[in-house]
């Protein structure tokens, strides 16, 4: 009886491990130098795909909506589709707070200034994807802040 005990036990927290892992995979650091950075490998088709990454999608885009202005734009325009591809910190050259964060989405890219760690940003700067700019500038576009 004990020994049935102790699988089910080893079952558990197998299983808790291996969600753990798979919520860890779906983020993935991609610069030594940058390692609050993170972009997010799943593409359109596996988030489709997956009920589980849908939820992990929804849950990223709900928490930066939290973090940002209810009166931001990402509050403002809400899209069931979008997918959250990465966000991480950045340095703006002037104002009174020049720490922010960057938070890159398939349809948009969102900077904004910290006015608490990793929980209150304002000033939001909003560039939307509404071309494919690859088709237009072979090099891609270089955002000067």
């Amino acid at each position: 009886h004990t020994q049935a005990k102790e699988q089910r036990t080893r079952e558990q927290r197998a299983n808790e491990q291996k969600k753990k892992l798979l919520r860890l995979e779906s983020y993935d650091v991609m610069s030594k130098t940058h390692r609050n950075s993170t972009f997010i490998p799943d593409t359109l088709e596996t988030i489709n795909a997956e009920e589980r990454l849908k939820v992990l999608n929804r849950e990223r885009i709900c928490f930066i909506r939290n973090i940002l202005s209810q009166e931001g734009f990402l509050n403002q325009n809400e899209n069931e589709a979008r997918i959250c591809i990465g966000r991480g910190p950045i340095s703006f050259p002037d104002g009174m707070v020049r720490k922010g964060g960057i938070f890159l989405f398939d349809d948009l890219l969102t900077l904004a200034r910290k006015l608490v760690g990793n929980r209150c940003y304002r000033n939001e700067e909003v560039v939307e994807f509404k071309d494919n700019a690859e088709d237009k500038i072979p090099g891609g576009i270089e955002i000067d802040l």
